[in-house]
């Protein structure tokens, strides 16, 4: 196998590139610098699924989508057909970041924009489930709306693994934006992603500046033709010719491909000549692997082309393009000059709808004043990543957390921690999980982990926080996280000098529902409060709250209704009396 060079290339790979598309360029000069410092993560489950068609705009908003899944969420209620409600988080895209990814801003943009919202919503995707050895088909947004400049997302509840890996086992690729929003053909974009994903599932070792191109490490990663076609997108399964045979447990890809009534590069000719070799070009020119050659895989007396084997490397040419082969951490490097591209740009403020997201996940790092936020969100260039990196470099005893953030994140101190790998988090929280009496789930173990740095020592330190006689399983996160910050769970001194421990209603609640469920519970349950609590409501309503709770979880779950419809039955109606004896355990509480 001949590496291939500058000059001397493989003859799969050597032939001439014919455009795929012709669009209008861009009347002003559009940057993609806001993105050069930000990633996402991308289970592998949705890389390698076979996916319906799309084009490359359509790819990007995807990738763009995923991005503000996991730093601009916002949580909305909505009604099923019965009139239950239920929580279903969304995000919003404007239409200038759309075109920005398009380098154009001409007036056709608005109506593709429309169009690629259509194509998204009925998207299919065939997500292989290797565990029971069979495939599921289905969409994965619940809803995808476009309408007066603004792309709105609801997320389907059911797929969120994919976007945000919470179970385990789910594998993941981590991928540049800068590099995929610079891509210019959809097949670089669609088969980059496959092989990076290849790439980073440990199968290359780590780039080693002292090796030439020719001498890095090879990688084969082989695929059949019904394969890249299915898995690059370019078949589409929501025909109805297809739609038996993509409901299958178990599809026979082969024939889904063949059968295709109206398919696009149809011909291997077409399809190398259009999409793999423009796509292979585009890979080794702008990305971190590099295609050193393609084998073509045959069978048969005459020599039918049944597949591709990809040789891959990490692209030598990437890594060095910013002193990457001065032997200095290469990862760190990278932040730092991307955090100063970055900060050279003005890096436009998100929307109100996007603002309110952050600062919800601001709230779960410390409480502060919004103003704070938003000065340490612009310093991070709004991204809550190096928000929690930097959060945790810093003295949390400070009395300033605010300004130590602030000026934790414009030093970069936090590229000094060394990094936490995900099995070490894994494993944190399993060890975790053993040792609380309650059962929380993977979110609320996350933000303890977070918090906590996922350092076992730091947890038993503050053990005692699981015996508090006041610990729920509603308020058990708020505790932890509280004494790790260095307030030892107190929040203020009543009149008689005794300390509480006891959080407040809105910050234990505030993970179970949304602002506008606590709202409507605290007003039912406030009906009930006797006159002498008036003075001290938000104990006596966090106690009285937490009793239904508690009951709630202790009782097997109603399908027919939501938790947030019992509990709000429950503090309404009082059914085992219970406001007076909140009343009674608070005046205990303060020796009244």
């Amino acid at each position: 196998m001949a590496p291939v060079g500058e000059e001397t290339k493989s003859s799969f790979l050597n032939t001439e590139v014919i455009e795929e598309d012709n669009k209008k360029p861009s009347r002003n000069k559009m940057s993609l610098v806001e993105y050069r410092n930000k990633e996402i993560a991308m289970s592998n489950q949705l890389i390698n699924s076979y996916s319906g068609r799309t084009n490359l705009l359509e790819d990007k908003i995807e990738a763009l989508i995923m991005y503000k899944a996991s730093t601009y969420m916002a949580t909305k209620e909505k009604k099923d057909v019965n009139g239950n409600p239920y929580a279903v988080r969304y995000v919003r895209i404007r239409a200038k970041e759309i075109q920005n990814l398009a380098g154009r801003d001409d007036g056709e943009m608005y109506v593709e924009i429309r169009n690629a919202s259509i194509n998204l919503e009925r998207k299919i995707y065939m997500i292989e489930d290797r565990a029971n050895h069979m495939f599921h088909a289905e969409t994965i947004y619940e809803s995808v709306h476009y309408e007066n400049g603004l792309l709105e997302v609801e997320l389907k509840p059911s797929m969120e693994p994919l976007y945000f890996n919470e179970i385990k086992m789910i594998g993941f690729t981590k991928l540049s934006l800068y590099t995929m929003f610079s891509f210019k053909k959809a097949g670089g974009l669609k088969l980059y992603k496959l092989l990076r994903a290849v790439a980073y599932g440990r199968n290359l070792p780590p780039y080693d500046p002292a090796l030439s191109q020719e001498e890095l490490p090879v990688y084969a990663q082989p695929y059949t033709v019904a394969e890249l076609r299915g898995k690059m997108g370019f078949i589409d399964l929501a025909q109805d010719s297809l739609r038996k045979e993509v409901n299958k447990k178990v599809p026979d890809i082969d024939k889904i491909d063949t059968s295709e009534k109206k398919p696009v590069y149809r011909k291997w000719a077409d399809f190398n000549d259009r999409i793999i070799k423009p796509g292979i070009e585009e890979i080794n020119e702008i990305s971190d692997i590099y295609v050193c050659n393609v084998e073509r895989n045959v069978a048969g007396r005459g020599s039918k082309l049944i597949g591709l084997t990809f040789y891959i490397q990490w692209n030598k040419k990437h890594f060095e393009k910013d002193g990457y082969s001065s032997g200095r951490n290469d990862k760190k490097h990278d932040q730092q000059e991307n955090a100063k591209k970055a900060a050279a740009e003005n890096i436009s403020e998100p929307d109100d709808a996007g603002m309110d997201a952050l600062f919800d996940q601001m709230k779960t790092i410390f409480r502060g004043k919004r103003s704070d936020y938003r000065d340490i969100l612009k310093e991070a260039g709004y991204d809550i990543g190096i928000v929690r990196r930097a959060y945790d470099c810093i003295d949390k005893s400070s009395p300033d957390i605010a300004d130590a953030l602030k000026h934790a994140i414009k030093t970069r101190m936090y590229e000094n921690m060394p990094a936490v790998s995900q099995e070490d988090k894994d494993e944190f929280m399993d060890w975790l999980e053993e040792m609380l009496p309650f059962d929380i789930k993977t979110k609320e173990l996350r933000i303890i982990g977070q918090e906590a740095g996922y350092s076992k020592e730091r947890i038993l330190k503050i053990k005692d926080v699981l015996s508090n006689k006041n610990a729920t399983s509603a308020n058990i996160t708020n505790l932890i996280t509280e004494a790790l910050k260095g307030d030892s769970y107190k929040n203020q001194e009543r009149n008689a000098g005794y300390a509480m421990d006891l959080p407040s209603y809105e910050e234990s609640f505030a993970h179970l529902f949304t602002a506008r469920q606590l709202k409507s519970i605290a007003q039912s349950a406030i009906r009930n409060i006797p006159a002498d609590m008036m003075d001290d409501k938000d104990p006596w309503l966090l106690m009285y709250v937490t009793h239904y709770y508690e009951k709630i979880e202790a009782t097997p779950e109603d399908t027919k209704t939501t938790d947030y419809k019992r509990l709000l039955d429950m503090v309404t109606k009082d059914y085992d009396s219970y406001a007076a004896s909140a009343a009674d355990k608070w005046h205990k509480i303060i020796g009244g």
